[in-house]
């Protein structure tokens, strides 16, 4: 028995059916993923600007803090040279 042409156009409605609706389901859920992914890469990147910023504080403060330790190393060595010589 060969198969009508209605069955087949059936078939085949069928099958078409059957795939646009799973390419459907899953364009839908990779849009999804992709504005999921689009809003957490934004808060990564605010959090690593607001590291950078830190990071640049933590240097400069640094930076006071050695200029600090270095003047009060001269005054040191300035005091123990006066106090050495008589």
């Amino acid at each position: 028995m060969e198969p009508s042409p209605l069955m087949i156009a059936s078939q085949v409605t069928s099958i078409a059916t059957a795939i646009i609706g799973s390419a459907w389901f899953l364009s839908s859920r990779l849009q999804r993923l992709s504005s999921t992914m689009v809003e957490r890469l934004g808060v990564i990147d605010r959090d690593l600007q607001e590291i950078r910023r830190e990071l640049e504080t933590s240097r400069a403060s640094r930076k006071d803090l050695w200029s600090e330790v270095n003047s009060l190393r001269e005054r040191t060595t300035a005091t123990e040279t006066k106090i050495a010589t008589p």
